[in-house]
């Protein structure tokens, strides 16, 4: 396994084999910055495998979405959660 960014975060997170997508079974959000070293397109393919998922893509964000950009990211994760019964 190299060192790159671009290796390491997917095997990090499981997105890659998208073990924890198959046995989500809740309301579930995914976000994404729109600049992260992780493309947008991994976190699409994970939600699409989630019965109860929705992706937010966080523009003009890198890698810490809730420190650039906390309005945005509160924003999105308050009107995720008022959808909530």
């Amino acid at each position: 396994m190299t060192s790159e960014p671009t290796s390491i975060a997917p095997r990090a997170h499981g997105l890659e084999r998208g073990r924890p997508a198959r046995h989500a079974d809740c309301p579930t959000l995914v976000m994404s910055a729109d600049q992260d070293y992780s493309p947008v397109s991994l976190k699409e393919a994970y939600v699409a495998k989630m019965r109860h998922a929705e992706l937010v893509v966080i523009s003009d964000s890198r890698h810490a979405t809730p420190v650039e950009q906390p309005d945005k990211f509160n924003a999105a994760l308050l009107t995720f959660l008022a959808k909530q019964p």
